[in-house]
């Protein structure tokens, strides 16, 4: 039979904890996204720079037409699908890392921190994850 999965609850964060974590999630994303840009972009200069030596050999060991097949491109895509992948995984780390996962279900909640700031709630299930503040109350 199939196991179940336990999920650890955590104490729900206060409205200004959460308010406060996910602003400086959003400078530490965009701050990420722009070093992948620019990964990204250097390795594309440095493909576009080997690119003569990479058009050759793949004209001698596969013939003329492998270059704008699928092996000219290959090496770009796997630049950026390597890229994709890291970018997920650290996104995730960092979702953890500021408590912005919902402790019922463990989705992300900082895509929709706007949404759960004005619900209090998980949009993904309806779990009440923000408490009040005592002075707000």
């Amino acid at each position: 039979m199939g196991g179940t999965t336990l999920i650890h609850r955590a104490p729900a964060m206060k409205l200004s904890e959460f308010i406060i974590a996910a602003q400086e999630h959003q400078k530490r994303r965009d701050r990420f996204v722009l070093i992948v840009l620019a990964s990204f972009m250097t390795a594309l200069c440095a493909l576009a720079w080997a690119a003569r030596w990479y058009g050759a050999f793949l004209r001698a060991k596969f013939g003329a037409g492998a270059v704008t097949g699928l092996l000219g491109p290959l090496p770009l895509l796997v630049v950026a699908v390597g890229l994709i992948f890291w970018m997920r995984k650290w996104v995730q780390q960092l979702n953890r890392a500021y408590g912005l996962v919902c402790p019922a279900c463990g989705k992300d909640l900082a895509m929709a921190h706007h949404v759960v700031i004005a619900s209090k709630c998980c949009p993904h299930c309806g779990q009440r994850v923000i408490e009040e503040d005592a002075a707000r109350a």
